[in-house]
C-alpha cells in the first residue's frame, strides 16, 4: 500500500498555478502572486481511522481548461472547467458501471476529437483460498463525450495485482510500463497480468535471430559486433542488410539467415560497413544514429548477450562515480553540499521493467507490442513529460522517450551516476527529474531532500542537501515539483520553495 501511495505525485502544474489537496478542498497557488485559493471542495472522505486503507484526491488537466479529479472514494470523477477568474465544475461523472469502483484515482488522461480519453485505477479486496484477503488494481480505460460526458463508456479493463511504474495515452494507444507483462484474456475487453517477470518464460514474436555466439562493444557513435559464421564462405556469397534500425546477415546460395534482427536504435545504415576475415570471422560496424546514447543490449528484445567491457570502459564508470564524490571549487549554491558517505548502506531493492503498448481503436483493448528491458530497473519518472522515464543502468539512469513504431522506446539521454546515488539511499519516498534532465530531486524518508545536478561533461556535479525538519515539521511529503532552479515541496501542512 506504501508503494501504491508512493507512486502519486500530489503537486500538479497548470499554467502559472500549483494545483494540491488539502483535506477535501482543492487549492491553486499563484506562483507569480504568491497567492492561493480554494477552487473546488470535494465531498466528504471518510477518515483514515475508519477504513483499512485510503487513497487521496488525484487531479489531471487535459488540455488548457479542462481538467478531471477523482476524489479517491466514492465512484465519481468530476469534470472542472479553469480559467484566470473562475473554476467551475461542468459535470459530475457516474464510474459505478464499472466492474471495481473502490477508491478511484486519475492515472493518465488525453482528449481527441472531442473526446476524453481516462486511464482511473480502482481497487478491490481478493478474499484468497486461505482467507487472507490481498489487494487488487483495476486499470479502466474510459471515454467522455465532452459535448455529453453522461455517455461515458468504458473500452476496456486491466487486472493486477501491481499498479504500474508509468502510464501513457497517446495516438489511440496505451502503453503501460510495469514490473511484469500484460497478456490479453479469452475477453477482447481484458487484459490480466501474467505473474511472470522479465525474462522468466517469457517468448516473443518478435523476428529476432540473433546467434549465441557473438560478442560486442560500442563507443559513444559506433557499435562493433564480432560474430563466427557456421561455414567458411566468401564475401560474394554474403548478403549483409543494413536498415535503419534492424541488421540481417544472409548467406546467399543457401538462403539461411544466421544473424540479424531489431536493433536496440536506430543506425546510419548508409555508414554502416562490414568486413569478412579467413572466410568465416564476420565484423559488422554500425554508426549510431543517436551520438552519445548508450545501448542496453544489441537487440530491442535482450537476449542475455551482454557488451562486451575493456579497460577503459570500466575506468569511465570510475570517472562518472568521483562526479558525485569530488569537490566542486566553483560551488555558488546557499544550501549544504550532500555528499555519499562511503559508510551508507547500498540495497538494490529497484524493480526490472517492462512494457506493453495497447491499440484501442475501435471499442477494444488490443496488444500491439511488448518488450522488457533486462538487467534494467526502474528509478523515476520527468516532471511534466509522461512520455519520459529513467531506467537505472550499471551506475547510471537511462533516460527513454517513448515513440512510435518501429522503436517504441528510444534511449535519449543518460544522467551519470544516478543509480548509485539512488541505491545509497535508503527509504525514498519520491524521486524525479526535471522537464530537461538536468536536475534529480529525491526525498529521503520526511526529512532530506537531495537535489543533484546532471554534470553533462563537468568534472564534479552539483549537489545539495536540505533537511525538512529543522524547523520542527515532521508532516511527510506528498509532493515535489522542480521548475528550472526552483524546487516546489508539498507537505502535509504546508507548501515549501527552494530556489538555487
Amino acid at each position: 500500500m506504501l508503494e501504491y501511495l508512493s507512486r502519486f505525485n500530489h503537486l500538479v502544474h497548470h499554467q502559472n498555478y500549483l494545483i494540491y489537496f488539502v483535506d477535501n478542498d482543492l487549492y491553486a497557488f499563484d506562483t507569480l502572486t504568491n497567492t492561493f485559493k480554494v477552487i473546488f471542495q470535494a465531498p466528504t472522505i471518510v477518515d483514515l481511522d475508519e477504513q483499512t486503507y485510503f487513497f487521496p484526491p488525484s487531479i489531471l488537466f487535459v488540455n488548457g481548461n479542462i481538467g478531471i479529479i477523482a476524489t479517491g472514494k466514492e465512484p465519481t470523477m468530476y469534470l472542472i472547467e479553469i480559467n484566470d477568474t473562475e473554476v467551475s465544475c461542468r459535470n459530475q461523472i457516474d464510474l459505478s458501471f464499472l466492474p471495481s469502483i473502490h477508491h478511484p484515482t486519475v492515472l493518465q488522461a488525453e482528449i481527441f476529437d472531442g473526446i476524453i480519453f481516462v486511464l482511473v485505477v480502482t481497487t478491490e479486496e481478493i478474499l484468497e483460498k486461505d482467507t487472507t484477503k490481498r489487494l487488487q488494481f483495476c486499470l479502466s480505460l474510459v471515454n467522455i463525450p465532452l459535448v455529453s460526458p453522461s455517455d461515458i463508456k468504458c473500452i476496456g479493463q486491466i487486472y493486477s495485482s501491481r499498479l504500474p511504474f508509468q502510464t501513457l495515452i497517446k495516438d489511440n494507444c496505451i502503453t503501460v510500463i510495469s514490473e511484469y507483462i500484460y497478456r490479453t484474456t479469452s475477453n477482447c475487453n481484458t487484459v490480466e497480468i501474467l505473474e511472470t517477470k522479465p525474462n522468466e518464460n517469457n517468448s516473443t514474436t518478435l523476428d529476432v535471430l540473433q546467434s549465441q555466439s557473438y560478442i560486442w562493444t560500442q563507443t559513444s557513435e559506433d557499435i562493433t559486433i564480432h560474430f563466427e559464421l557456421p561455414v567458411e564462405t566468401t564475401k560474394s556469397n554474403l548478403s549483409v542488410q543494413f536498415q535503419f534500425n534492424q541488421v540481417y546477415v544472409q548467406i546467399k546460395n543457401t538462403q539461411e539467415q544466421v544473424f540479424g534482427g531489431i536493433l536496440f536504435d536506430s543506425v546510419a545504415q548508409l555508414e554502416c560497413i562490414w568486413t569478412l576475415e579467413k572466410s568465416k570471422y564476420l565484423t559488422l560496424y554500425l554508426t549510431k544514429l543517436s551520438k552519445n546514447v548508450r545501448w542496453m543490449h544489441l537487440f530491442q528484445q535482450d537476449d542475455g548477450v551482454l557488451e562486451t567491457l575493456d579497460s577503459a570502459t570500466l575506468q569511465s564508470y570510475t570517472d562518472r562515480l568521483e562526479k558525485y564524490t569530488g569537490i566542486n571549487k566553483d560551488e555558488t549554491l546557499k544550501q549544504v553540499l550532500a555528499f555519499t558517505e562511503a559508510t551508507e548502506a547500498v540495497d538494490f531493492d529497484l524493480q526490472s521493467c517492462s512494457y506493453t503498448m495497447f491499440s484501442f481503436k475501435g471499442n477494444t483493448l488490443e496488444p500491439i507490442h511488448t518488450n522488457t528491458t533486462s538487467g534494467l530497473k526502474w528509478l523515476c519518472n520527468v516532471t511534466d513529460k509522461p512520455s519520459s522515464f529513467c531506467l537505472q543502468c550499471d551506475v547510471d539512469g537511462a533516460i527513454f522517450n517513448i515513440v512510435d513504431d518501429p522503436i517504441p522506446t528510444r534511449n535519449i539521454e543518460t544522467f551519470p551516476a544516478l543509480g548509485y546515488i539512488r541505491n545509497s539511499k535508503r527509504d525514498i519516498s519520491i524521486i524525479t527529474l526535471s522537464t530537461d534532465f538536468s536536475i534529480s530531486v529525491m526525498v529521503e524518508s520526511k526529512r532530506y531532500l537531495y537535489i543533484y545536478k546532471n554534470p553533462k561533461g563537468a568534472k564534479t556535479s552539483t549537489q545539495y542537501l536540505y533537511d525538512m525538519c529543522e524547523d520542527g515539521d515532521q508532516s511527510f511529503v506528498k509532493g515535489i515539483y522542480v521548475n528550472n532552479n526552483v524546487i516546489w515541496v508539498l507537505k502535509e501542512t504546508r507548501l515549501v520553495k527552494i530556489e538555487f
